[in-house]
């Protein structure tokens, strides 16, 4: 599943470094190529079920044991605990598709929450001008916002602390009928 770039030892502790130093990384070519093909063209055919609150968000939530399945893995954990410096434990896994009019704000009940969130991208292509990025901001606004334009096969891991906030960008109507999918996670 993983890239064999990332499972050697000496790029694990550079990328736990990094992840220590700035409170997030980001990896592309997470999956490896031949693998992220065959998964990126599995989970388009799957339509899921639209989620809209519309004060909060809109989305489709897709129910997808095979990608669950991959980042509930003990391989996957042992990476991910590597990389954040202790065991996974309890985890929390979505899998959401975002497309045009699609978005999350930013909501008060997020606050005050510290944990270790993940997100994994598949899309066949995507352009920054459509919209969706994700993004984290402090409470203050102080700062400059972590932002993460949409890539396919990338893999980002965020420590979010008390004071963070995230969205995703409203996917405007240059997307067309482009959409991508965000498996997210989320450590307690």
């Amino acid at each position: 599943m993983i890239n064999k770039s990332y499972t050697d030892k000496e790029i694990v502790v550079q990328i736990k470094d990094a992840f220590s130093e700035n409170g997030f990384v980001r990896l592309e070519s997470f999956i490896d190529v031949n693998e992220y093909g065959n998964l990126n063209s599995r989970i388009n055919d799957e339509e899921g079920e639209i989620a809209k609150i519309p004060d909060r968000y809109s989305y489709s939530l897709i129910d997808n044991l095979e990608v669950e399945g991959l980042f509930a893995s003990d391989k996957f954990n042992e990476f991910l605990g590597k990389v954040i410096g202790k065991k996974v434990g309890k985890m929390t896994l979505s899998v959401k598709r975002f497309g045009w009019k699609d978005y999350t704000l930013v909501h008060d009940d997020e606050a005050g929450k510290e944990e270790i969130r993940f997100f994994f991208i598949l899309t066949d292509k995507w352009n920054v001008e459509w919209g969706g990025n994700i993004v984290y901001l402090t409470d203050d606004g102080e700062g400059q916002p972590i932002v993460f334009p949409i890539t396919g096969n990338s893999f980002c891991i965020v420590k979010k602390r008390k004071d963070m906030h995230s969205f995703v960008k409203y996917v405007n109507n240059l997307a067309g009928k482009n959409s991508f999918v965000v498996v997210e996670g989320k450590i307690k």
